[in-house]
């Protein structure tokens, strides 16, 4: 698997020698073994890793575990960590929208905010093939034209890199 990540990344081009990359760690099984990986590729690509996290408060004891666990992972792994909060239900409330749509704009705004300070140059997310899949059948659902039918794209903004897409969570 480390060789399909590394070609990937290579075709894509989405690291660069030198690159200071923040990975986005939530404690799932999917950004774990994407740190995981980038971990192995560190000196190949003379990279420096980061971990990010972002505490949604969503759920009271979940969230508290995962904060806890991508912390100890990142003293275990001796990378700097940064930790965001946002109270993403109040916020859903007070904007009437759901709470999946506000808390993906509190994490990028999050994100975006990490970059203009310096932390990392790029920020890594953890989609799979098979968040690829299932973003294209919702835009499908939802009624998208041929137009909107687009996935994920590997390189976003010039600032988020998805190395996992090609590789099936399984």
């Amino acid at each position: 698997m480390l060789d399909k990540i590394k070609s990937y990344i290579l075709k894509e081009n989405l690291i660069n020698r030198g690159d200071s990359i923040g990975v986005a760690v939530s404690g799932g099984i999917d950004s774990v073994v994407l740190l995981d990986l980038l971990c192995n590729l560190r000196e190949v690509f003379h990279i420096k890793l980061g971990i990010i996290h972002f505490h949604h408060n969503v759920r009271p004891y979940g969230c508290e575990t995962d904060k806890f666990f991508v912390s100890q992972i990142a003293r275990d792994r001796k990378l700097s960590i940064i930790i965001g909060y946002e109270n993403v239900l109040t916020l859903a409330r007070e904007q009437s929208r759901g709470i999946e749509e506000v808390g993906r704009d509190a994490r990028y705004n999050f994100f975006r905010n990490i970059i203009s300070k310096n932390f990392c140059n790029k920020i890594a997310f953890a989609h799979t093939y098979d968040d690829q899949v299932e973003t294209i059948l919702m835009k499908i659902l939802r009624g998208s034209g041929l137009k909107g039918l687009s996935g994920m794209s590997p390189f976003r903004e010039g600032i988020f890199i998805r190395p996992l897409l090609e590789i099936s969570r399984q």
